[in-house]
């Protein structure tokens, strides 16, 4: 992946937060578009949200300018750590340009709008204390440049964006299975949505798996020849028509997911993707417990097994037909003497 490296809804994920082992980031862009004469001073708006930092430090704020997406996106500006002293840096065309509105908000002011700023740009953040797939975030912003002494040349494609809508934190429980939802405003029929994960080392040097490339075709025929998940994958993963499906949920499943949009129909650079993570978190049922098998809370016929500690282990059994889980006796065991708890 190119320089990807250190790539309202607050109050649900605080409260996640509050019960889950681990830390969560979350960035937001409160305008998913700025559209700005050339000459002008702008602001692109970013901000993030996670517990403060054990060790003290502020997050890595980089930001990215990309109109093929984020792989290929190019960074433009970072504040990170060098030693204990936070150090901003520009990059390229935007060295002297660009600068944060403060240390902790990562919003964007960039001076000098010039026609060639035309495009998607990244703002991504990075926990300092958890590298990994829960401590990075990113969201676009799609920065629209005008020059008012040119007569606009619309181009041959639609005009517009296009736009995701991801719930920024899913949680399932160890077992069941859920549905990841990435809706799309303005996607056309022949667009295509990726999903994949990204892992991060302790550098934050990142490696990317790709999960599913899959068509829209919304109201149109479409083949269904070809399974858009990759096979590594295909054995729990599948389409559904709102996401991503997974089946039988396990401990390894808890990371974070990105859906990326590719619409060529749009007549600007940018316009035409936009890339959203959903961070998924894996709960087990067995937090408190000892060890032993416990009847499933939603369907007496089920049951799951819990280690020490806590674990649960993966995947839910089920008694045969006619039989129910007796979570007093520990065996399946005809309905009539069961009670469902």
């Amino acid at each position: 992946m190119a320089p990807f490296t250190p790539f309202v809804l607050c109050i649900i994920l605080a409260g996640a937060m509050a019960q889950s082992p681990f830390r969560i980031m979350t960035v937001t862009v409160p305008r998913p578009e700025v559209t700005a004469n050339t000459g002008s001073d702008i602001k692109l708006p970013c901000s993030y949200n996670i517990p403060a930092a054990r060790s003290g430090l502020n997050p890595t704020i980089n930001w990215y300018k990309g109109d093929e997406g984020i792989a290929s996106a190019t960074k433009i500006f970072s504040l990170s750590y060098h030693g204990s002293t936070q150090i901003a840096e520009a990059y390229g065309d935007y060295e002297l340009r660009v600068q944060l509105e403060s240390l902790t908000d990562p919003t964007l002011k960039l001076s000098g709008v010039r026609a060639s700023d035309h495009g998607r740009y990244w703002c991504a953040v990075f926990d300092s204390d958890e590298h990994n797939q829960f401590g990075m975030d990113s969201k676009s912003v799609l920065l629209t440049v005008i020059d008012p002494s040119v007569q606009q040349d619309q181009g041959t494609g639609r005009p517009g964006r296009v736009e995701l809508h991801m719930p920024a934190l899913q949680q399932v429980y160890q077992g069941e299975d859920v549905e990841l939802p990435c809706e799309c405003d303005g996607c056309h029929w022949t667009s295509t949505k990726t999903w994949f994960t990204v892992s991060f080392d302790d550098t934050w040097q990142d490696t990317q798996e790709t999960i599913a490339t899959v068509t829209q075709c919304q109201g149109h025929q479409c083949s269904d020849d070809v399974n858009p998940v990759v096979p590594e994958f295909q054995d729990r993963f599948s389409m559904g028509s709102g996401g991503l499906k997974i089946s039988a949920t396990k401990r390894l499943d808890k990371r974070r997911y990105w859906c990326q949009v590719e619409d060529g129909t749009y007549n600007t650079r940018g316009s035409g993707v936009d890339a959203q993570s959903v961070a998924l978190v894996v709960e087990s049922r067995c937090a408190g417990k000892p060890a032993g098998r416990y009847q499933h809370p939603d369907d007496c016929n089920k049951f799951y097994t819990c280690g020490e500690g806590g674990l649960q282990y993966d995947g839910i059994s089920a008694c045969p037909p006619l039989l129910m889980y007796d979570q007093a006796n520990g065996y399946c065991n005809w309905a009539t003497q069961v009670t469902c708890l």
